[in-house]
């Protein structure tokens, strides 16, 4: 198991406690666009949506590198990635539909 300073621990908590507040304003915006049927933003469309938002910003930034290889890490890299899909699968069709409706006008 790597040895982490305590700087290097302190620094990675304060802007992971930053990532996770966006990442809830992001989750906050979704639910919004999914309950009042709006249209969802498009980079949150694209398949790298989860690379896009400032929470993936943070985990694939250098700051990051020293817990690269940490398996909680990484879990946490492929559940974000896995939760960015599933998010896109319930808006796309929002998407689809706005732009239907508004050729049917």
């Amino acid at each position: 198991m790597p040895y982490f300073s305590m700087q290097q621990l302190q620094m990675a908590i304060a802007q992971l406690e930053q990532a996770i507040y966006n990442h809830e304003q992001w989750y906050k915006n979704l639910l919004r666009v999914l309950i009042a049927r709006l249209l969802p933003d498009a980079p949150d469309l694209m398949p790298d949506a989860h690379r896009r938002c400032r929470f993936g910003q943070w985990y694939d930034s250098d700051i990051t590198g020293f817990l690269r290889d940490h398996p909680a890490f990484v879990a946490i890299g492929q559940a974000h990635e896995q939760m960015h899909r599933s998010a896109t699968y319930c808006s796309a069709p929002l998407k689809v539909n706005r732009a239907y409706a508004a050729w049917g006008s």
